[in-house]
């Protein structure tokens, strides 16, 4: 799963005691870590392996549209019918809210930062 890279940073802002006070250039690294780590999975297997074992979506398509969680669902071999969600884990109505968050939180100057050096999303 990977989310819109300043998105994430407000998030771990707001949601992690350690990294409130951090900034920009302290998260690029992590992102950069947490990207790298997929890629080198990603990299460490044939083509084909890679496709039938990994899976790529990201956040906001995940909780804006149903079609990407039941295509998950049918990629995995798991049925729709009687999967329930459990919402005291994850409640995507919740987590929707969060899609967007750097706005009004990241200034124009820190966004172009992480656009610049990092991108969005993966590449």
């Amino acid at each position: 799963m990977e989310r819109d890279a300043c998105d994430q940073f407000v998030a771990r802002r707001l949601e992690s005691g350690t990294f409130r006070e951090q900034g920009v250039e302290d998260f690029l690294p992590v992102l950069a870590a947490s990207r790298g780590a997929f890629e080198r999975v990603r990299a460490a297997l044939p083509p084909e392996k890679a496709q039938a074992r990994l899976r790529l979506l990201r956040f906001e398509d995940f909780l804006r549209d149903p079609a990407v969680g039941a295509g998950l669902l049918d990629w995995l071999g798991l049925p729709a019918a009687g999967t329930a969600a459990d919402a005291a884990k994850f409640d995507a109505a919740v987590s929707a809210r969060n899609i967007g968050i750097h706005a009004g939180q990241l200034g124009p100057d820190d966004v172009a930062r992480i656009e610049r050096n990092a991108g969005r999303y993966l590449r």
